[in-house]
């Protein structure tokens, strides 16, 4: 039986649209308790199918979803706070997902594998500032294995946030751990690597190691300085990552000739390994913080010794990253190209969506003006027969 009405669920829900059996089949809108829009668009045996629907949280998803299972299917979600959209599929369970996450009224844009509606997987990050992150995501967070790559710092650009969130602060750049209220960031900081290479000449170096350099319990300590990179320096970072900082081990190159392969912890040379400055000076070291602890020039010795060895492995090892992200880039192709498909045609069904939506406020405003309102159990959808009412 085909009609359209007002059903009234005893949970403080109704529906006003098109009916079969009793049930919002075809075009309507469902409403909570507080006459708060819920849902808008297309149903089918109760089921909602294409439409926009609205959560408690605030969060908007716009396109279908499947009648077997309501909690997944393929669109177009807004989250309420922290301006984040994203294209692909849906789901409301803790399950990894394909399709592209972006920053409203922002360049920020990641394709790959989400969770919650945070990078988790494999994926694609690429800043404000034009920076490009390849690799690996644990909720949010760059963790396991990556390439950063950074432009200059003469393309950064100033922007404005208005709150601190885990899904904003997967797009920031390495100047800032994380976003505090209303802070102006810049995107591409003079820091950017976490570490700074001196790039001063050779004899103006070693002049500072003769002042600086100083007898602390039998071993040497050099005190860190303050140097800044070029502004027109670009670099290349790949390696390990831990709590969306580089940990483990890593080299990064620039294009001005300096580079490091080694250990790192938070964002710091920390560790051995081989420091190139730009004037080909190479510096084999053990570093503390940032801080060279221990070193020695590759041409002080003849022989081979424990630290030299010591330092030769680190960098080894910190030299295999390249290759094994470009690996699992390979593996991780196909699953990419999913993300994207998905989100071109999660914005499909975002357009089909939102025409059912407007189509089913129009047919609500129609079938509101009749007399049919049954009143059902929200358990079983049968009618409450002594509840019927023959008016609205």
């Amino acid at each position: 039986m085909e009609l359209g009405g007002r059903l009234e669920f005893d949970d403080g829900r109704y529906y006003i649209g098109a009916l079969n059996d009793l049930k919002p089949h075809g075009l309507g809108v469902m409403y909570n308790a507080n006459d708060q829009e819920i849902y808008a668009g297309e149903f089918y045996k109760g089921d909602e199918t294409t439409g926009v629907k609205t959560f408690p949280d605030g969060a908007i998803f716009e396109g279908h979803l499947q009648t077997t299972n309501p909690h997944k299917g393929l669109g177009v979600q807004k989250s309420a706070h922290n301006c984040v959209n994203y294209y692909g599929e849906y789901s409301r369970n803790d399950e990894v997902t394909n399709g592209i996450l972006r920053i409203r009224n922002s360049r920020c844009k990641y394709s790959g594998s989400i969770m919650n509606n945070l990078p988790h997987g494999f994926g694609y990050l690429t800043y404000d500032c034009f920076n490009l992150y390849t690799g690996e995501f644990v909720n949010g967070k760059r963790h396991g294995i990556g390439q950063l790559m950074t432009t200059t710092y003469g393309r950064a650009t100033r922007n404005r946030r208005s709150r601190s969130s885990a899904s904003l602060n997967a797009f920031l750049d390495d100047s800032e751990d994380e976003l505090a209220e209303d802070v102006e960031l810049v995107g591409c900081s003079s820091f950017r690597s976490g570490f700074t290479l001196d790039l001063r000449s050779r004899e103006d170096r070693d002049k500072l190691m003769d002042e600086e350099l100083e007898e602390d319990g039998g071993f040497c300590v050099l005190r860190s300085t303050s140097d800044f990179i070029d502004p027109r320096a670009t670099e290349i970072y790949v390696g390990e990552w831990k709590d969306d900082k580089r940990n483990g081990y890593g080299m990064v190159t620039r294009n001005n000739g300096s580079s490091y392969q080694g250990q790192w912890k938070d964002n710091k040379r920390h560790g051995y390994g081989i420091t190139t400055y730009a004037d080909k000076h190479v510096e084999l070291g053990r570093y503390l913080n940032n801080k060279l602890m221990e070193t020695t020039a590759p041409s002080r010795f003849n022989g081979v010794s424990a630290f030299r060895s010591t330092v030769a492995e680190a960098a080894k090892i910190a030299e295999e990253f390249p290759e094994k992200v470009k690996r699992l880039e390979e593996e991780m192709k196909s699953r990419h190209y999913a993300a994207c498909n998905k989100a071109e045609k999660a914005m499909e069904y975002q357009i089909r969506a939102r025409n059912y939506a407007d189509d089913a406020r129009s047919v609500a405003k129609q079938c509101g003006k009749d007399d049919n309102v049954f009143v059902l159990d929200q358990r079983t959808w049968q009618p409450k027969l002594e509840e019927i009412s023959p008016q609205l």
